[in-house]
């Protein structure tokens, strides 16, 4: 195995570990009021979940303004 895949699963790993820890060491409940239903989660798993949604949100908009600089770079 090259020293990049050892790197990259380590650090895979690595944050696997934090997440797990994470959500283990925040298991107070709380609650989220939505408007028309209260829903009770975990505060690990809601900050997890809150990043994960976060970051997808920031992929999509790199996403779509390197489609758009894509598109006006052909005019």
């Amino acid at each position: 195995m090259r020293i990049h895949t050892i790197v990259s699963l380590l650090f895979f790993l690595l944050i696997l570990f934090i997440c797990f820890f994470l959500v283990k060491l925040n298991q107070d409940i709380i609650s989220l009021d939505l408007l028309f239903f209260e829903l009770k989660v975990s505060i690990g798993k809601f900050i997890l979940s809150t990043f994960l949604v976060g970051l997808f949100v920031a992929f999509l908009f790199e996403i779509l303004f390197f489609i758009r600089k894509k598109y006006k770079s052909r005019e």
